[in-house]
């Protein structure tokens, strides 16, 4: 089980994805320029693995590229409530996503949960990962879901 850690620095956010004994699996981080904004997903090694590209538009949607090979978007749909749907991929996103309790799956099966815990008084994000061959793809659609709902992208350096 992942712990998804948000990090505000001045002007730059990132998240830190650590596993059950506190190691660093994942960092992302944003790079912002005046037209493009973009989060780059490294393992522990620092190598790149994935890329969350948002796109402007009306509704929040980022492009996602994975060191895997596998590219698709990763689109808020126009409602009242935050709905998000994987295009270009057979990802489907069910649950609440406002309360941070949803499923990610490919193919009827269940890839990862992610959802809000209380520990120590403090809200924490927990990930479990089901299917450790999507891992990667996975992580980078809670990025994409986070960089909708938290603005993970902020404009300036």
């Amino acid at each position: 089980m992942y712990t998804l850690e948000h990090i505000v620095h001045k002007r730059t956010l990132h998240i830190k994805i650590k596993d059950e004994k506190g190691r660093e699996i994942y960092d992302i981080k944003d790079n912002s320029g005046l037209f493009s904004k973009t989060a780059y997903i490294k393992n522990c090694g620092g190598q790149e693995v994935a890329k969350v590209c948002q796109i402007p538009g009306v509704t929040p949607t980022s492009r996602v590229s994975c060191k895997t090979g596998a590219e698709f978007k990763v689109v808020q749909a126009f409602s009242m409530k935050p709905v998000f749907r994987v295009q270009g991929s057979d990802y489907k996103i069910t649950g609440h996503i406002y309360n941070t309790n949803y499923v990610i799956t490919k193919q009827s099966k269940e890839i990862l949960r992610c959802r809000k815990e209380c520990e120590n008084g403090k809200t924490v994000k927990r990930i479990e990962i089901y299917q450790k061959d999507y891992e990667i793809e996975g992580i980078a659609i809670v990025t994409a879901i986070e960089a909708a709902q938290r603005n993970l992208f902020i404009s300036g350096k």
